[in-house]
């Protein structure tokens, strides 16, 4: 989105038109312009405020599980031990298919 806006903001200058055409169709396209870097800033504000959230929940998450491994005796830590078994698989899996993605 930010090349986007980087390239509106240029396309005025590079416009070959003759005369008033050229000033009406360069004074709509730099309002065109504007509105797109606006919304591309809206955006990346409500980006940013997602992954604030996303930190939290996984903060919390983090915080949930280290509990339950730790107040709920020899069935929380089997949980929890599960749990960080099938968390490393994914992350083996994910290598695997990044690595083969490369190379395929």
């Amino acid at each position: 989105m930010s090349h986007l806006v980087r390239r509106a903001r240029l396309a005025p200058r590079r416009l070959t038109l003759p005369g008033r055409a050229a000033q009406q169709a360069r004074a709509e396209m730099r309002a065109a312009a504007a509105h797109l870097a606006q919304s591309h800033g809206e955006l990346q504000a409500q980006v940013e405020q997602g992954l604030g959230m996303v930190r939290t929940l996984n903060a919390n998450t983090s915080d949930l599980k280290l509990e339950i491994r730790d107040s709920c005796g020899l069935p929380g830590q089997q949980w929890f031990e599960a749990l960080e078994e099938r968390i490393e698989q994914v992350r083996e899996e994910r290598r695997g298919s990044r690595i083969r993605g490369r190379t395929g």
